[in-house]
Order: C-alpha cells, then structure tokens, then sequence
C-alpha cells in the first residue's frame, strides 16, 4: 500500500511497455493497482456488476493486452469476426461506413467491439463497421473473447459459491437442500442500498421480498385511526421509531412471495446497506 502511495502515476509508455512485456500471470498486484489507476474511469470499468466490481476489475487488468496503430490503419473492418474489445487509451479512431465516409469519432476512453465479447452466434459478432485510427499513434488496451469468457464463468462461480454459503448461514434459508440454496441463488439479484435510501414503506405492497447480507436500517411504524390509543382524538398520523436494527441476515418484505398485503413500517437505511432481491 506504502508503495503504491508513493508511486508516479503510470505513463502511457509504461502501460504500453507493461501489457507487451508482462504475461498475465507475471503481473504483480502492484502492477495491477497501477494498471486499475490508469483504467479505471474508462465506461468499460464502471460496467462491471456492482457487487465485488474492484475484484473482478483487477482480475480483467491482469487479462488485458495492447495495441498501437499508426494514422490511416484499420484496426477492426467491417465483416470481420470479431474476437476482441478495445478501448482507445491514446490517440483517436473513427467508425467508417462502406464508403469511407466518418460515422462517429472515438476518443480517449471510448471501447468498440463489445459484441466480439458478448455476442453468442458468429453472425452478432460480425463487425458492423470499420474502425480506422486517425492520430499518429493510437492506443487502445485489449481484451480478448475467450479471456473475457473465462473471467465472467468465474466471476459467476464464484459468487454463486458465496451467495449459496451466505444463505446457508441464515436462520431463513439454513434447512434447505443444496439443490434447493442453488436454485434460490441463482434467482437473487444483488443490490446496495446507500444511506438514507428506503428498502420498504409502509402500507405498499411489495414486489420483491429482501435478503439481507449487511447494514443497518431505522424501522419506523406510522400509526392512523385506531393505531392512536393513547390521543384517540387526534386526527393526525403519528410516526414512531420502533428500533434500529442489524441487517445482517434479515429477510425484509416477505409477504411479497406470499400474500398481497403491505408492509408493516417503513425500513430506511442508516448505513450503507447490501442484500439482494428475490422476485
């Protein structure tokens, strides 16, 4: 970490020379911590799932790889299959129609290919057009297809592995078989909740029952009419704190699964709040 304080940022030279000369599995943890400094803004990386994003980003900087293209060179052309992402780092590029004619310009942290990444058939990772470097020298960081597929199938795993042993741990989720926390795992979305953000309201019913993993949250119950026993009278709605509770393992919202009645209180996050949604 002292290290890490003290180092210069990382030049483009450096990132060039680093991805050409360092195999994947030759990069230090120091180098990936500057690699990730000098990537991280780009739009590519603030894709990434949420949840554990600053693991799996180090993970695609050790997978990453470099090209440099002079003024005028195609770096990907249209019909081609594409096999790899780019993200212009240096320099600039232009998609181009059939004619030759500029569509759009890419500037510095702009990526083009990502259906090279995602797309499932040969035909959807066709390249649509062709991209032409335009500067001198352009730059663009690279990540191939196969990588890419093997970082999200352990990405996957990984956090099946981990979502599957958290809900074991619950009092809610603990009696289930194996096959039964697999198939509840794999249905939960993950969520974060920021301070001060609602996770239920009172009287709405709700769509989607909430495990939580961590946080804490003020549960308030608003009382109306009857509710008011001690000033009957009063007309007015009466809003009581009734506790401040640790969410870790908590299940908020169950009715959601069960019934079509609303939510007793209002839960409002006091902390930074993670869980996941189960629909």
């Amino acid at each position: 970490t002292a290290a890490l304080e003290n180092a210069t940022e990382l030049t483009l030279q450096e990132l060039i020379d680093m991805l050409r000369t360092k195999q994947p599995q030759q990069r230090t943890e120091f180098d990936l911590q500057r690699l990730l400094e000098k990537v991280d803004s780009l739009r590519f990386f603030q894709k990434l799932p949420e949840i554990q994003q600053s693991d799996l980003r180090l993970r695609v900087c050790r997978q990453l790889g470099v090209s440099v293209f002079i003024k005028g060179k195609p770096i990907v052309k249209e019909g081609d299959l594409g096999a790899e992402f780019f993200i212009v780092v240096a320099g600039q590029a232009s998609v181009r129609d059939k004619d030759g004619n500029i569509e759009r310009i890419l500037k510095e942290g702009a990526g083009f290919g990502e259906m090279a990444l995602i797309g499932d058939t040969q035909e959807e990772r066709l390249q649509m057009r062709t991209v032409m470097a335009d500067a001198e020298q352009t730059v663009a960081v690279t990540l191939v297809r196969d990588d890419y597929l093997s970082l999200i199938r352990a990405y996957e795993e990984r956090l099946l592995a981990s979502t599957m042993a958290f809900l074991h741990s619950t009092h809610y989720f603990k009696r289930l078989s194996a096959t039964a926390l697999t198939w509840v795992a794999q249905v939960l979305k993950p969520v974060v909740w920021q301070r001060g953000e609602k996770l239920a309201e009172q009287g709405k019913r709700p769509s989607h029952m909430l495990i939580m993993k961590s946080g804490e949250a003020r549960l308030s119950v608003t009382l109306t009419g009857d509710g008011l026993r001690a000033n009957p009278q009063s007309s007015k709605p009466m809003t009581i704190d009734v506790a401040l509770i640790s969410l870790g393992g908590e299940v908020i919202c169950e009715s959601a699964l069960f019934d079509e009645s609303g939510n007793l209180g209002t839960f409002v996050a006091t902390a930074p709040c993670e869980g996941y949604v189960m629909h």
